[in-house]
């Protein structure tokens, strides 16, 4: 009985949402994707266990009411500017970035459910969000706005921008954002940026935080991984390597 009062709370406050939040005309072939994107707002509601408008992620209502409006009526004012921006002409154009902010919506929900991403970052995400649809409809690079943010929050949105030409420079934006958080596992992520200038100082700060790590890769020296640790001249890595020798 519970399961099902919450489906039609869902619905209908879904479609409430729809057709309060919107101030355009939606052709009809895209109503559905907007609809899906008010659903997952109406989840992320629900999220804190009740259906009130208000995302509750902390005991700071200011916070409280800063994430609501991120992403309840920021999300709203994205769908409408989707619509009403002519630089994004064309049907399946307004339905990818569509898709993309519903994505970002559901990936923020499963985040915070999962501990995976600090709630509080909701309106650095949004924001993020937005200056990043903008540089792909320019078609200019995402990176400066991935540099902006913090990781957890830039790794989403590189995830939803996949096609996006800033794409390897925000990758490698993002490795060195992770490195600072868990520098014990630089050894596990560094092959894409072997020939990176920074790639020999990060294999020496992971020899501080996790020798065991760079012990185990310096035994296959034959392997890329091997080469960039045998060329290492920190003294703590060439201890590590002598050791490995023997």
């Amino acid at each position: 009985m519970e399961k099902k009062l919450f489906v039609v709370l869902l619905l209908l406050s879904s479609a409430n949402v729809f057709a309060a939040a919107d101030t355009v005309i939606v052709p009809v072939q895209r109503q559905l994707f907007h609809e899906r994107i008010n659903q997952e707002q109406t989840l992320l509601d629900w999220a804190d266990g009740r259906l009130d408008g208000l995302i509750k992620i902390s005991s700071n209502d200011e916070i409280n009411r800063a994430v609501t409006a991120a992403m309840l009526q920021r999300i709203d004012q994205l769908q409408d500017s989707i619509e009403l921006n002519s630089k994004i002409a064309s049907n399946n154009e307004k339905v990818r970035y569509l898709n993309y902010t519903e994505d970002l919506v559901r990936t923020y929900r499963n985040g915070w459910r999962l501990k995976q991403l600090n709630p509080a970052y909701a309106a650095l995400l949004v924001n993020g969000f937005e200056k990043t649809m903008n540089a792909n409809i320019g078609n200019n690079s995402m990176a400066p706005y991935i540099e902006e943010l913090p990781y957890e929050a830039g790794k989403i949105i590189t995830d939803i921008f996949k096609d996006n030409n800033g794409i390897a420079a925000s990758k490698k934006i993002l490795f060195l954002k992770y490195s600072i958080l868990y520098p014990g596992k630089i050894i596990q992520n560094i092959i894409p940026y072997v020939d990176e200038p920074f790639a020999d100082s990060m294999v020496a700060v992971c020899a501080r935080y996790n020798p065991s790590a760079v012990y185990t890769a310096s035994q296959a020296g034959g392997t890329v991984i091997g080469k960039l640790i045998g060329r290492n001249n920190s003294p703590v890595v060439k201890m590590i390597l002598e050791i490995s020798k023997t």
